[in-house]
């Protein structure tokens, strides 16, 4: 082989060697959101909430409590907070889109108003 070719036949050696390794994407499921029930006026509702993540997760919070649910990917989520007794609604909107950062964290808040029946 000519001295000229040598570098061009490693380095078209070296190209097709780097394209047949696999890529792996890994999505982490290390994610947390801490949620967070404030309760206020007459008549609250004593038996608590259900916190429903992406439709899926459900998980109890008493009234005035906190949650946090773990085991979420980085990125945009949808949280519901539902259970409400009849007199009491949501101040706000209802379900929130909460976005799980590159740390992994992530926190909201309900505030929860209840009126007499």
């Amino acid at each position: 082989m000519s001295a000229r070719l040598q570098p061009l036949v490693s380095l078209a050696v070296l190209v097709f060697a780097a394209g047949c390794d696999e890529t792996f994407i890994s999505v982490s499921s290390d994610g947390r959101i801490e949620v967070a029930v404030s309760t206020d006026g007459f008549g609250l509702d004593g038996d608590g909430f259900s916190v429903i993540v992406d439709g899926r997760t459900a998980r109890f919070v008493a009234p005035g409590g906190s949650v946090v649910l773990d085991g979420l990917s980085e990125g945009s989520h949808s949280v519901l907070l539902s259970g409400l007794a009849e007199s009491c609604r949501v101040e706000g909107t209802n379900p929130r889109v909460v976005v799980v950062g590159p740390d992994g964290q992530a926190h909201v808040s309900f505030d929860v108003s209840c009126a007499r029946p």
